[in-house]
């Protein structure tokens, strides 16, 4: 009987024999990139799509359907995201269950949905989610979101050891307190209610014990899609890359 460690080896090999010879793309004419979230005013999908003005980014969904044909996609970036704010106690079942479902669940079946219309495509893909600090954070009010983040994070690592072989490459970031977006403002309008407090405290909770004197920025997060993007990037895959600006 074949020993575990050579039904793996005698798998990947096979992967890598079909797909393992797929080119880059050429960031200047083949890229081609899927984006959600990026419909939202103001927010990192919105961002990370005015990285790419010149036809690279091709078009945009803050939720893409079942039957979205990816085949000729290079890429896809997921900003896409769900946050409610109160106690565990508190917290309604439908808030928990849209949590799970959007954060963890969506993301799932959209790479699902990806891998499946690009798998016999020429050319190697790249999948970048944007995910959260609360992977590995104990949040006040957050429970549910912390743990949909830590779900997202493993299931990324599960996903970029499967996928290497057959011509994808998986990262996720996860970025601290950002400044300004439609998610830092649902986070605002969640501690006054769970809090009871008023919006200037809100914002100074948020805010507290930051090391540095600004916010990280969507921008900043844009430019690292924008270097995983057009670069060789392949050993970060799997990798939680962490935007915390030295911040423990």
């Amino acid at each position: 009987m074949a020993s575990k460690d050579k039904i793996q080896s005698s798998h990947i090999r096979r992967q890598l024999d079909e797909h393992g010879r797929k080119v880059r793309p050429e960031p200047s004419t083949d890229l081609m990139i899927a984006i959600t979230g990026a419909g939202r005013e103001g927010s990192i999908g919105q961002a990370i799509m005015e990285k790419f003005p010149n036809k690279i980014f091709a078009t945009s969904h803050d939720v893409v359907q079942d039957d979205f044909d990816f085949y000729n996609y290079s890429a896809l970036v997921m900003c896409h995201g769900y946050t409610y704010l109160d106690w565990i106690e508190n917290v309604p079942d439908e808030e928990t269950f849209n949590i799970i479902n959007v954060n963890l669940i969506g993301t799932i079946r959209m790479i699902k949905q990806f891998v499946n219309s690009t798998i016999k495509a020429p050319h190697r893909k790249k999948i970048i989610t944007i995910g959260s600090m609360a992977y590995d954070k104990v949040l006040n009010g957050s429970a549910a979101y912390c743990a949909s983040k830590a779900g997202l994070n493993m299931f990324i690592r599960c996903a970029a050891w499967e996928l290497a072989p057959k011509g994808f490459d998986v990262y996720i970031i996860h970025p601290s307190n950002v400044v300004n977006t439609p998610m830092t403002r649902e986070t605002i309008k969640g501690l006054m209610r769970y809090r009871q407090i008023n919006e200037d405290e809100a914002n100074a909770y948020w805010s507290a014990g930051s090391i540095r004197e600004g916010c990280l920025t969507k921008d900043e997060i844009a430019c690292y899609v924008e270097y995983i993007m057009l670069n060789d990037t392949e050993y970060l895959s799997g990798s939680p890359i962490e935007l915390a600006g030295g911040q423990r």
